[in-house]
């Protein structure tokens, strides 16, 4: 295959003009095409496959190799969205729903745990859906987006390690924002406006620490669990977004009633 065309093709693709991709590959002659398909991993071959022009695609075929055609037919029998059965979509997102809710009890089981705790000091009751609810939507962001790219074939499992140190990077800077805000938030509003009862500046470092540390798991749970969802054969839209909430309600629990013991002694 001609440098030229490779070069230009995988820029095409990098660049996310697929148009341009279907029209490039389509005036190009299918030894250079196949050429350039086979130095795609399966991700990315299946997606640019897919961008094809039926035409280009159907006359393409025969030049490829026998792996590469069989990894596109079996790449190609998933069907898309709008041609899933009711019935087929429920049965494959049923199960991933079920163990979840019965694995969100831990949550239930925790509270009850630390219940003297939040006995002695009820106002931490008040900031427990705020950290859950955080944490789940900072670890749905990154889950959404690394979904995504693995979709588009910008990831692949292999890429774990990569994503993780700059997810890393991204949670520590995203929690402290966060937590800064939210010790401002305790002491100025809670405490001085509100004047709530049994809120301290104990309470809102508490509470903020929890915060950073939760943020940080949520984000690398949300970019760990799509990527070893593929890695294991399941889809990672069906079974990293719901996981990613129930891991971070529990280890959100933990830190916070954690971090009370020894801040506030409970």
């Amino acid at each position: 295959m001609q440098n030229y065309s490779a070069e230009r093709l995988f820029a095409l693709l990098e660049d996310r003009k697929y148009s341009e991709f279907a029209t490039l590959a389509d005036s190009l002659p299918s030894a250079e095409v196949a050429d350039f398909l086979g130095e795609l991993d399966r991700d990315q071959l299946i997606f640019a496959f897919r961008l094809l022009k039926k035409e280009t695609a159907a006359a393409l075929l025969p030049s490829l190799d026998a792996d590469v055609r069989l990894e596109i037919r079996e790449g190609m029998a998933d069907e898309p969205y709008l041609k899933v059965s009711a019935t087929r979509a429920a049965a494959e997102r049923l199960p991933w729903l079920l163990l979840l809710m019965l694995s969100s009890t831990f949550t239930g089981v925790i509270i009850t745990a630390f219940e003297s705790a939040l006995a002695s000091l009820v106002i931490l009751t008040a900031f427990i859906p705020m950290l859950m609810g955080t944490g789940g939507n900072a670890g749905a962001q990154v889950s959404v987006t690394v979904t995504r790219a693995l979709s588009l074939g910008e990831l692949a499992p292999r890429d774990v390690l990569r994503v993780l140190r700059k997810e890393l990077c991204v949670s520590l800077l995203c929690g402290l924002g966060l937590a800064a805000a939210n010790f401002v938030k305790i002491c100025v509003f809670d405490m001085m406006i509100l004047k709530s009862a049994g809120v301290t500046v104990g309470v809102a470092l508490t509470v903020s620490l929890t915060l950073l540390v939760t943020v940080v798991c949520a984000k690398l749970t949300g970019a760990s669990l799509p990527l070893l969802a593929a890695r294991l054969g399941f889809d990672p839209a069906l079974a990293a977004g719901p996981a990613v909430t129930t891991v971070v309600d529990i280890v959100s629990l933990l830190v916070y009633f954690g971090t009370a013991r020894l801040l506030l002694g409970l």
